[in-house]
């Protein structure tokens, strides 16, 4: 892996669906892949709602892949971070 590779965070959905209970959550999944577009496994995703402060975390699979369910609705910012690369962070992400 690249030590100086930034990391990229690609979303494939960004959902918000209901459930039993009548409360309503969003789901992100997504894969992470270095710049020059090759899978990062065991990354760490960190999605922090911006008006609640509520953090959820996961790690993408050996794919890359991650999906981190039962987000609230709202601004989101997320943020990856493997070891030898930089962290990535996006804001402003709607659920």
């Amino acid at each position: 892996m690249c030590q100086f590779c930034p990391l990229a965070l690609l979303l494939f959905l960004i959902g918000i669906s209901p459930s039993p209970a009548q409360v309503i959550t969003g789901q992100l999944t997504g894969r992470v892949t270095d710049s020059s577009g090759a899978v990062v496994p065991r990354s760490e995703v960190i999605v922090v709602n911006a008006e609640t402060g509520l953090e959820r975390k996961a790690a993408t699979n050996e794919e890359g892949y991650c999906t981190v369910p039962l987000l609230p609705p709202g601004s989101s910012q997320i943020t990856v971070r493997r070891d030898g690369f930089r962290p990535v962070a996006h804001s402003g992400i709607v659920l």
